[in-house]
C-alpha cells in the first residue's frame, strides 16, 4: 500500500476572523512540490477562479476510475 503526504497552508488576511468575512483560500502542498492553489465553494463564501476541495475529490475519483479502466481494458 502507498501513502501520500500533503500540507495545507491557510494565512489570515483579515484584522478580525468572522464567518462571514475571513479568506477561504488555502494552498495544497504534495511531495512532489506541486502547489495548488484552493478556496472553500462560492456557496461558502469562497474563490470562484480556485478550484475546491469537493472538485478536487472528485476529480482524484474521476481520475483513478479512468486509469482502472486503462488497466482492465489493457488485458
Amino acid at each position: 500500500m502507498s501513502a501520500h503526504k500533503v500540507s495545507i497552508q491557510w494565512k489570515r488576511i483579515t484584522e478580525d476572523f468572522n464567518i462571514k468575512t475571513y479568506n477561504r483560500d488555502h494552498e495544497v502542498r504534495f511531495e512532489n512540490g506541486v502547489t495548488i492553489s484552493s478556496s472553500a465553494t462560492v456557496a461558502f463564501n469562497g474563490n470562484p477562479e480556485l478550484n475546491n476541495p469537493e472538485e478536487l475529490f472528485v476529480a482524484s475519483v474521476v481520475g483513478c476510475h479512468m486509469l482502472t479502466f486503462f488497466a482492465v481494458s489493457s488485458y
